[in-house]
């Protein structure tokens, strides 16, 4: 619960009672009116003996009284809180009543409410509607409804005069001209010659202008978006513009981002280096008979012969190679071996089939 700072003047104390008895009275947890009955009590009481009983709400009372005070810390109402502070305490040792601090807040505008009155009748009488645009009116209108808000009912004009005040400001506005001949045109005892009749249609008329407004607006938006790719309605453009640049420069990052990677994953072109590679293997497919060396591999790293196996060797490749059987002391051609026999340059490769078989060898090998 939060009050509002006292008014400074009687022409703000009738929108600040409201806001204070509405605030008090949503206190009430449950159905009915108790909370806000009770608080009304203050407005029509003569003296702040009245009020000395928290009437079942002692809580709620105390709770009032010490937001009031932290509402107006400054101005007349600051010292005069103090003092009833001060002088409760000293009286009665307690605290005071927050519905007697209320009673003060009224009490004090009460005593300046015929002169206010006087001051708000004035104001109002001398508004006047300047210009013949919807605009105006709706200008003039606030103004009226300004100033019969700070003012009590009782206050306020005679309803003839109010009605007076009103045609004579309306009577050259060129929106008002058919309700002005109407108004005219009636008899005196016509339900239209009254204050109440005029305000009305004036609301109306104000009312079907923005109706009008709205739907045009409408139409202009329904045709825009038929070509365009966005809607068209007013005001939406410009302000998600920048939502939409935003949402499309994701998605172009996204997109670049996502080529670059099929780019990078994509397989480089074959060379011919490749293609016979590729060639090899699909020749050499499955286990060599021979060995479990590869075929492509070199037939020997000690002599710097390092052609492919499967590849067939010229007579000068051969004296430098060293015999395999020779290696295993199972050579059959003796001198007359094409391969290299030599004691300190013996073959270390995997044994040939015929070591293994126990099979002689001749020199075709």
């Amino acid at each position: 619960m939060k009050f509002p700072a006292p008014p400074n003047d009687a022409a703000r104390c009738r929108g600040y009672k409201n806001t204070v008895l509405t605030t008090i009275g949503g206190m009430q947890k449950t159905e009915g009116n108790e909370v806000y009955q009770w608080v009304l009590k203050c407005t029509p009481a003569k003296s702040i003996k009245e009020l000395e009983s928290s009437e079942g709400f002692p809580v709620l009372d105390r709770k009032i009284g010490v937001k009031l005070q932290a509402s107006a810390k400054e101005g007349k109402f600051g010292m005069m809180f103090q003092t009833m502070i001060e002088e409760t305490r000293r009286k009665q040792g307690a605290m005071p009543k927050g519905r007697q601090m209320l009673w003060r807040v009224f009490n004090e505008f009460d005593l300046e409410r015929q002169r206010g009155g006087m001051i708000g009748h004035q104001q109002l009488l001398n508004v006047r509607l300047k210009g013949s645009s919807i605009a105006d009116l709706e200008q003039f209108r606030d103004k009226v409804v300004f100033i019969r808000s700070s003012m009590e009912d009782e206050d306020l004009p005679k309803d003839t005069t109010l009605e007076l005040f009103l045609y004579q400001q309306l009577k050259q506005h060129p929106k008002l001209t058919s309700m002005i001949d109407k108004y005219e045109s009636s008899s005196l005892t016509s339900h239209r010659r009254s204050y109440e009749w005029l305000w009305t249609n004036m609301l109306a008329v104000i009312t079907r202008h923005k109706t009008d407004a709205n739907a045009q607006a409408v139409e202009k938006a329904l045709q825009s978006s038929s070509s365009a790719s966005v809607p068209a309605v007013p005001g939406l453009a410009e302000e998600h513009k920048g939502q939409w640049q935003t949402v499309e420069s994701k998605n172009k990052k996204k997109k670049k981002k996502k080529n670059k990677q099929e780019v990078s994953a994509a397989p480089a072109p074959a060379t011919p280096q490749d293609t016979q590679t590729q060639k090899g293997k699909k020749k050499g497919k499955g286990k060599s008979k021979g060995s479990s060396t590869p075929r492509n591999t070199p037939r020997s790293t000690n002599n710097g012969n390092t052609t492919p196996r499967g590849t067939p060797l010229t007579a000068e490749e051969k004296a430098r190679s060293p015999c395999m059987c020779y290696a295993y002391k199972m050579c059959h051609a003796g001198n007359d071996c094409s391969f290299l026999h030599d004691e300190k340059n013996l073959y270390k490769g995997p044994a040939p089939r015929v070591v293994a078989s126990g099979e002689g060898l001749q020199d075709s090998t």
